[in-house]
């Protein structure tokens, strides 16, 4: 049994000397995930930069490629990113922050808005459209008693159309 793992093991040492050299003028060392090795038969590189894994050495140089020709930096604070999806959601950081229209907190990032949203405010667009309705309500009760000017009215009911139909009928019952 141990005369079987002694040429498996100094194949393996070999192959570590090897993928420490140094690959095509690069000064880069290369980690060999020997374990998969182990497990698979295959010797794996993997890249310094990200978890991509390759099998061959000229497939490690042309990953790398990829990361000296596509280097994001940020413009703001001069962070570098490999990634352009990276870079993307870097961005927002320096975007305005996203308010919730409900409780006005704030978040860095979009998605954490939407998050906040499903978590604490799920089933309430509702509320928020009858708000806004009872809003529209008041604003036009308040042109309605200053004057009785239907263009001042069309105005407001203009800014928000989508309400217009409720707030018409409301609006043209005679007051006393």
């Amino acid at each position: 049994m141990t005369y079987h793992f002694k040429p498996l093991q100094q194949s393996i040492a070999a192959k570590v000397r090897i993928g420490i050299k140094n690959i095509e003028a690069n000064i880069i060392p290369v980690v060999v995930t020997v374990v998969n090795y182990l497990t698979t038969g295959q010797m794996r590189i993997k890249c310094r930069y990200c978890n991509v894994t390759v099998q061959t050495r000229k497939e490690y140089s042309k990953h790398l490629e990829m990361h000296e020709k596509y280097n994001f930096t940020c413009p703001e604070c001069g962070k570098t990113f490999y990634s352009l999806r990276r870079f993307r959601e870097h961005k927002e950081v320096h975007q305005p922050k996203h308010q919730c229209a409900m409780c006005n907190r704030s978040f860095s990032y979009k998605t954490g808005l939407r998050q906040h949203q499903r978590q604490f405010h799920r089933g309430s667009e509702v509320a928020i459209q009858k708000s806004k309705v009872f809003i529209l309500f008041i604003q036009l009760r308040e042109v309605e008693n200053k004057s009785s000017n239907l263009s001042k009215i069309e105005a407001v009911l203009a800014r928000t159309k989508k309400f217009a139909t409720t707030i018409t009928t409301v609006i043209l019952v005679p007051s006393d």
